[in-house]
């Protein structure tokens, strides 16, 4: 299959070190097997027995995709786990909402370097598309930057609600006129980074009425902190909350 391979469980070890502060990754990219459950697992194991896990689903790693001007050049990202390099996405002028109904590449979960789009019309939400992308490296990236949306003229909200770690780069969201759900994410529980984060020229706040997972019914779902003064909930949608972090230290 051009450009794509499978990788036994050594390989998704180098994509998910266990060994770093950020080893809680395995974790991220897996996260219907329970923390505790991963936690135990790795601090017992020996490298001798790491050939020997057995991991929920077939990793697929791909090369870098850049998919651009007709929506059905997604296709090339169907059986992908892991893409090594960056993913882009961008040019379609022609692309409408329903186009986009219904398309779902649910078994990505890393990208090693940097994910950008831009102007990519009729989408609203990337929540659809990568249900599950989990870990963005930023190996390599885009003029400092490990995501990237921009000129996005119809998307309504980035939703990427199963991201949990920017391993390096900042975040720059730019220029999306109807892009709303920005002032309910804490980029610090992601991204490092944060101080070098660039989101500008968005919806205004003020005009987007974003509301988190239980607030219509009155009650506390999401965590909630004070960023700028402002304290609420962190969300990604109406639908998800904002997931943090599996931290634990390996001995």
């Amino acid at each position: 299959m051009g450009g794509v391979s499978s990788v036994n469980t050594n390989t998704m070890l180098r994509h998910f070190p266990t060994n770093t502060p950020r080893s809680q990754e395995v974790i991220k990219a897996f996260p219907e097997v329970e923390c505790d459950s991963v936690h135990s697992l790795l601090r017992n194991m020996s490298p001798v027995t790491v050939s020997h896990i057995s991991f929920p689903f077939f990793l697929t790693v791909c090369p870098s995709k850049d998919i651009r001007n007709n929506v059905t050049n997604l296709q090339s990202l169907e059986n992908c786990t892991i893409i090594e390099g960056h993913l882009k996405i961008l040019l379609m002028f022609n692309s409408k909402t329903e186009d986009f109904r219904g398309l779902s590449y649910p078994k990505l979960r890393v990208v090693t370097d940097y994910v950008l789009m831009f102007r990519v019309y009729g989408l609203e939400t990337l929540g659809e598309l990568f249900p599950n992308l989990t870990v963005v490296r930023g190996n390599s990236l885009f003029f400092n930057y490990a995501l990237v949306v921009y000129e996005m003229l119809q998307l309504k909200e980035v939703g990427l609600h199963s991201l949990m770690n920017i391993t390096r780069g900042a975040v720059r969201i730019e220029k999306n006129p109807d892009l709303c759900y920005l002032a309910t994410l804490d980029w610090a529980k992601i991204s490092d980074s944060v101080e070098d984060n660039y989101i500008v020229a968005n919806k205004n706040d003020r005009e987007c009425g974003d509301v988190c997972p239980g607030t219509a019914q009155g009650q506390t779902v999401c965590q909630q902190n004070t960023i700028n003064g402002h304290f609420r909930g962190r969300c990604w949608s109406q639908n998800h909350c904002q997931r943090s972090k599996c931290v634990f230290n390996l001995l």
